[in-house]
C-alpha cells in the first residue's frame, strides 16, 4: 500500500509542489493531496505508484508501506519483500501472459532483483510458455 507520508517525504527532498510532482507524474495536484493524505483511504493502481516514483527519482518499494497495520493488536507486522513481489507479480500477470525480458526490467524498475522474481514467480506457481515470436512468457496459473 502507498505510504502517504513517505510520498510527501520524497516531494519535499526533491522540492517539488503537489502540482510539479502532478505534472512530472501526469497527476493532478489534487490527486498528489489526496494521496499524501494519511486519513485518505488511497489504494493506488500499481501503474499510478510506478508514474510517482519515476517523478521522484526513487523505486517503488520506496513509496510502500513497511509494515501492515493490525487493528486487533495495534501493531504494525513488517511487510516481507517477497510477499510485495509476489503481490506485484500477480498484478502485472492479471491482464494475461507477459514476456519475461520485459517482466524483469519492469521488477527492476519496482526495485525488485531478478532473483526476488524468480521466487515469487515460483510462489504464484506461474506458467512458462512462448509466444508467437518465441519469447519465454509468464502467465498466471489456469484453473
Amino acid at each position: 500500500m502507498l505510504d502517504p507520508l513517505k510520498l510527501r517525504q520524497l516531494r519535499y527532498r526533491r522540492k517539488l509542489t503537489q502540482s510539479a510532482l502532478g505534472e512530472l507524474s501526469g497527476m493532478i495536484g489534487v490527486g498528489i493531496c489526496k494521496l499524501e493524505t494519511p486519513a485518505y483511504p488511497a489504494n493506488p493502481k500499481l501503474e499510478t505508484v510506478e508514474l510517482l516514483a519515476a517523478a521522484l527519482g526513487c523505486t517503488v518499494c520506496d513509496l510502500l508501506s513497511e509494515g501492515r497495520y493490525d487493528d486487533r493488536a495495534s501493531v504494525d507486522v513488517p511487510a516481507k519483500k517477497i510477499d510485495a513481489a509476489t503481490d506485484w507479480l500477480k498484478m502485472k500477470l492479471a491482464g494475461g501472459e507477459r514476456p519475461v525480458a520485459r517482466l524483469m526490467t519492469m521488477a527492476e524498475l519496482a526495485g525488485f532483483d531478478q532473483r526476488l522474481l524468480y521466487r515469487a514467480g515460483k510462489r504464484v506457481k506461474i506458467q512458462h510458455d512462448r509466444n508467437a515470436d518465441g519469447a519465454v512468457v509468464w502467465s498466471l496459473p489456469r484453473r
